[in-house]
């Protein structure tokens, strides 16, 4: 630095010695030039140093860097003289090496050559001139713009080229961007696309994407290369048309044509090959890409370019097109270019279609901003031609989202005016949603946010929501249900829902109720109610079944949700519903009465959604509607919803209730109505207990004579109001009383069966609420009892009557009922309507007590014993009489079980008194005696069932008379023993008291632990009983005999049949013991239970001889039986009866010789049971 004077005065000499220097020494090469550098600043931070001096180095440097042989070294240099001035003067030095470099590389037209002579270092080289550019800033010169984007596009194949085209982009900066003129700055974003999008290199392009999202950059750079295409399309056009202009080649370049020397920069840009058809796809890459200040001036080139990219996809893709886009010029433009792809390999319709959606996107930015109200509707044209002409589903979202944008802010008339378009547009899209298969929420967004404006226009909402529902009816349901979510959220029209409702059974003429169901899932309970209300209020004839079965189908789906809306939606729904379901009232068998049963399963639908209080209050309030069938449907409905009611309604609304059907009843002229009004007057009076009930009762006893029908509503609301007051309707009682049994009187004369089974209801509510004040009605009621049961009516109402009597003997005093109904008893009637009467008595019996029984048991006593001698006034196959005599056997029984002992025997002794006495009739169809017997001997065997042993004793008062029975003949044996001849009453008789003789014996013995059956007793009535099993009845009295059995001793038929079921094949044509008649068994059971009770072995023994003996006839019957008593007897005493097989043996030996194969059959069986207990083999004393 001692030096710097003679520096300053010899700078040039200076310079040749360090260029010499540095050229004698390879090391120079990477230090000298430091070194010089260095040099020269240190001599131009001298304070000493002059300015003049200082810029003199400026010329040195530019002459240096020019003519010195390495030129590296010379970009190192002046680049590293960041603080010598001017900048222009560095840059216009880095501007010249770099044009010099360039030269190298092109031909004589400019175009790249000499590829495979560039090596690394020339790489290097043009990298460091671009890092000079970006390191020494920006200046007020341009020349070397040309030089500067030919390196950003720099085409060598060097496997390092791409860092030529790094530091280019590297070098741009706002600052040197700012320098630039508008033509210059969008031939550097052109530049900057390209790379981003065209470049091989992942680094340079990533490098350029970055450089134009961070820039400061106008949008009007981007129109030269966006209008590319159409000014290309409109000089093809106008070549085709004959233009003499355009023959002639013009010395002004076209607007589009990029001002390079460089050719292949022009190639790049220009995009002559393509119709500038990437260049523009570039520009809308762009916009997409990075941000742009002042984007509304790009609307006007925008659209255009968008409409020629549309008509130009519509020329290839439809070459038919149609007359109204044929004949715009544009499409005639875009015709003409698309022949020009037809042999290229660009699919122009991909291409159009990429650019048509990044234009869109593009225009979506710029609508969002202000822009004039022209621009505006050029968009909304563009967008509903992109929306016609493309099928592509962002293109459609694209569009979509535009006219969301500005339709809305579109003055009322253009909206108009554009609505027809707009619909036509988006019903399109939507049916390609279809075929999209994509339940696109974005989508469905903007189709909403679209529509949103013409529904606040009266003049388009009607259309719109047309053509939505018309449309959206061909979804699948999934894609429906989120429409109609959106739709409730986006438009926010809760007022809608009604014409959306309307429009949904308009177009979906298939799944209608479900369509429309989908639509209502968006909204409240409450407003579904109102709209499913206005939808049946406005229902054609034609579709009032489809939508009262929707109404039903959409609430209960989900009845929480609408039993949770508002009350007053639910009111005014329901009064609705109800004024429509009362004009199909009454309807004849066809469409109306189904329409009617919809509508009142749609009225038990808001029965389950609404609260008593919501459901009465409205239909209470119709009640006093003029219309009958109006009335008529509310009274229907309140009594079905009255009568399910389980909880008491409040006392506001039961008052509500009863007063308004009350007030209806006696201004309706309709009996049917007055009939409804007392039903559900009726039902009402569960929730309503006021004064007011006592004075309807009274006014309507004073109602005249009223049709069948009326007359026995309001007997039936007496009944349900005697329940309902209880003890304050004893004032009423009377009067209640009276009329109704006068009621029932005269329904029985005229067969009234309404007005009998109410009048049976309210004196049933009477009997059990009020029993102990029927005294006064008691022997009246009984009266008409006897007759209904007496007449045909008495058949239909049998089961009312019946429940009527059991409880007038449940809830009625015994000291008011008992005289009573002994008092009717005693009056003459049929069997089958004293029956009741009778088991009434009993069970009376079974309640009374002691003291009760000791004072009316007489009176019982003889009413049952004249009951009973009804016995010889009926022929035995009477089954009425049979059955009312088991009805008076069991009274009696009920009564002696509440007798004393010291009572009984009286009784016992009067009863038997009154068996051997007695005048004969003349009407008499049976015995006397005999009639008597029968009835006697049917009490002793109930009384004995009942009391058992303690009865045994009181047989040696019955024994002579039962000895007598059996030891009686049947007069005219020889005819009765004719089969074909049927049995008189007479011998029916006869043989039925014979077995309830011995049946009776039966009991006795098997109950005897008093000793009753001593060897007296024995030695009596054995002989008897063997003897009169030589008596034996016809096979046709035996029948009956058998079928009385039955209902007399509790010997069922069915047991005859059981043990006929248990014989072998073998037997049923044998005659045997399970063969014989009842009588013969019944004898052989109780010689059985005789031998049992006998308890020693005398009379074992005298038994067993006896029984023995009496089987030494020619009667195969005797016989029989005789074989089963001993065999029963053997079985009985097992080893104990091993003593009487000697005396045994000579019997069974001659049985066993009986001509009666049966007789064999039963013998041997006998003596298998003896060789068992005897364990020993009697054959030997057979023989």
């Amino acid at each position: 630095m001692k030096y710097s004077s003679k520096l300053s005065i010899n700078l040039q000499s200076l310079t040749d010695f360090i260029s010499g220097s540095l050229a004698n020494s390879s090391a120079g090469l990477a230090t000298g030039h430091i070194t010089l550098a260095s040099t020269l600043e240190a001599f131009c931070n001298q304070s000493k140093s002059s300015k003049q001096d200082k810029d003199g180095l400026v010329p040195f440097l530019l002459e240096a860097s020019v003519r010195y042989p390495y030129k590296e070294i010379a970009v190192n240099l002046t680049s590293s003289l960041g603080n010598v001035r001017p900048c222009s003067q560095r840059i216009e030095a880095l501007g010249k090496l770099l044009r010099k470099e360039l030269d190298k590389y092109v031909d004589s037209s400019f175009g790249f050559a000499h590829d495979a002579k560039i090596n690394g270092e020339d790489i290097r080289l043009l990298s460091n001139i671009m890092k000079g550019f970006r390191m020494n800033g920006p200046c007020s010169g341009t020349e070397w713009f040309d030089c500067f984007v030919a390196c950003m596009h720099f085409p060598s194949k060097h496997d390092f080229s791409w860092e030529v085209r790094k530091s280019a982009i590297d070098s741009v900066s706002d600052d040197l961007f700012g320098i630039f003129d508008e033509d210059k700055k969008a031939v550097l974003i052109h530049s900057l696309a390209y790379l981003t999008y065209k470049d091989d290199s992942e680094i340079v392009r990533s490098v350029a994407s970055e450089k134009l999202s961070t820039m400061e950059k106008d949008s009007a750079v981007v129109e030269p290369f966006l209008m590319s295409l159409p000014k290309s399309c409109k000089a093809l056009g106008a070549q085709s048309g004959g233009s003499q202009k355009a023959t002639k080649r013009s010395k002004k370049a076209p607007q589009a044509e990029v001002q390079n020397r460089f050719k292949w920069v022009r190639e790049v840009l220009e995009d002559q090959e393509n119709l500038g058809l990437s260049s523009t796809i570039l520009a809308l890459e762009v916009l997409d890409l990075a941000e742009f200040e002042n984007l509304n001036y790009l609307s006007t080139p925008l659209l255009e370019t968008l409409e020629l990219l549309l008509y130009l996809h519509q020329a290839v893709v439809d070459k038919s097109g149609n007359s109204r886009i044929q004949s715009s010029k544009v499409f005639a433009t875009a015709a003409a270019a698309a022949k020009t792809f037809v042999n290229k390999e660009i699919d122009i319709t991909s291409q159009a279609r990429y650019g048509i959606e990044l234009g869109l996107q593009a225009l979506y930015n710029i609508a969002g901003g202000s822009v004039s109200k022209t621009v505006r509707v050029s968009i909304v044209g563009l967008s509903l031609k992109c929306m016609q002409f493309m099928e592509q589903a962002s293109i459609h979202e694209n569009a979509l989202d535009i006219l969301n944008q500005v339709i809305g802010d579109l003055p009322k008339r253009e909206l108009e005016s554009h609505a027809s378009n707009v619909f036509a547009a988006v019903m399109d899209s939507l049916h390609l949603h279809v075929q999209w298969s994509a339940s696109n929420h974005k989508f469905f967004k903007s189709v909403l946010g679209v529509l949103k404006p013409f529904l606040s226009n009266k003049s388009t909402m009607d259309q719109t929501l047309d053509e939505i529902c018309r449309k959206v009816a061909e979804f699948e349901r999934s894609d429906q249900e989120v429409f109609f979510a959106l739709a409730q959220q986006i438009w926010d029209g809760d007022s809608l829902l009604d014409m959306l409702l309307e429009k949904a059974f308009e177009h979906a003429k298939q799944g209608a109720e479900e369509f429309a169901g989908i639509i209502c899932e968006g909204y409240s309970g409450t407003k579904c109610l109102e709209a499913l209300r206005n939808l049946l209020s406005n229902a054609g004839e034609d579709s009032l079944k489809m939508k009262v079965s929707f109404a039903i189908e959409v609430i209960a789906s989900n009845r929480l949700r609408y039993s949770e809306s508002d009350r007053s939606a639910k009111e005014s729904t329901l009064v609705e519903v109800v004024k429509q379901a009362s004009k199909t009232y009454g309807a004849e068998e066809g469409s109306e009465e189904t329409l009617q049963q919809l509508y009142f399963d749609l009225l038990g639908e808001f029965e389950e959604i609404c609260t008593p209080e919501e459901l009465f209050g409205p239909l209470a309030s119709l009640c006093d509607s003029g219309d009958e069938n109006l009335l008529r449907t509310t009274l229907d409905l309140m009594s079905h919803k009255l009568s399910q009611q389980q909880k008491k309604l409040k006392a506001e609304v039961g008052t509500l209730v009863f007063e308004a059907v009350s007030g209806s009843l006696f201004k309706t002229t309709s009996e049917e109505t007055k009939q409804a009004c007392l039903g559900t007057l009726g039902q009402s009076l569960k929730h309503y207990k006021g004064s007011s009930v006592l004075e309807l009762v009274d006014k309507l006893l004073l109602v005249p004579q009223a049709e069948e029908a009326t007359a026995s509503a309001i007997i039936f609301f007496f009944g349900a109001s005697l329940i309902t007051l209880k003890s304050r309707a004893i004032p009423c009682l009377p009067s209640v009383a009276k009329h109704v049994l006068g009621s029932l009187e005269e329904a029985i004369k005229e067969s009234s069966l309404p007005v009998i089974q109410a009048s049976l209801f309210t004196l049933e509510s009477l009997v059990i609420h009020h029993g102990g004040m029927v005294g006064p009605y008691l022997s009246k009621l009984f009266e008409l009892w006897k007759v209904l049961m007496g007449s045909e009516s008495g058949n239909n109402s049998e089961a009312e009557a019946l429940s009527l009597l059991l409880h007038v003997s449940e809830d009625v005093p015994v000291r008011i009922l008992l005289p009573a109904l002994l008092e009717t008893l005693n009056l003459p009637c049929l069997p089958a309507v004293a029956k009741p009467l009778v088991d009434m008595l009993n069970n009376l019996l079974q309640t009374m007590d002691h003291s009760a029984i000791q004072t009316n048991h007489f009176d019982v006593v003889n009413y049952v014993l004249g009951a009973l001698d009804g016995r010889r006034m009926h022929k035995m196959a009477d089954s009425e009489y049979s059955s009312l005599e088991c009805s008076l056997v069991d009274c009696f029984v009920s009564l002696v079980m509440k007798l004393s002992e010291a009572s009984f025997r009286p009784v016992f002794l009067h009863v038997l008194d009154w068996s051997t006495k007695g005048t004969v009739n003349e009407g008499d169809v049976l015995d006397l005696k005999m009639a008597r017997g029968i009835s006697l001997f049917h009490l002793v065997i109930k009384i004995t069932e009942k009391l058992r042993s303690i009865f045994v004793p009181y047989f040696k008062h019955l024994m002579e008379t039962a000895c007598g029975w059996l030891e009686e003949r049947q007069k005219n044996s020889k005819r009765a023993k004719k089969r074909s001849k049927p049995s008189s009453d007479e011998s029916v008789a006869l043989w039925t008291l014979k077995l309830e003789v011995v049946h009776s014996l039966q009991k006795c013995f098997a109950y005897d632990t008093v000793g009753f059956t001593e060897e007296n007793t024995f030695d009596e009535v054995l002989p008897i009983i063997l003897d009169s099993l030589n008596d034996q009845p016809s096979s046709a009295i035996a029948a009956e005999v058998d079928a009385l059995a039955e209902s007399l001793l509790g010997v069922t038929a069915s047991q005859r049949q059981e043990d006929e079921m248990e014989l072998d094949a073998e037997e049923e044509d044998l005659p045997c013991y399970k063969n014989l008649d009842l009588m013969a068994r019944e004898t052989a059971e109780c010689l059985n239970k005789m031998a049992i009770a006998g308890n020693n072995d005398t009379v074992w023994k005298r038994f067993n001889s006896k029984v023995l003996m009496a089987s030494r006839t020619e009667n195969p019957r005797v016989k029989l039986v005789c074989i089963e008593c001993v065999s029963q007897l053997a079985q009985f005493l097992r080893e104990d009866y091993i003593v009487l097989i000697a005396e045994t043996v000579p019997f069974i030996a001659e049985l066993l010789e009986d001509k009666e194969h049966g007789v064999q059959v039963a013998c041997k069986e006998f003596v298998r049971k003896l060789e068992e207990i005897s364990g020993e083999d009697l054959s030997q004393y057979m023989a």
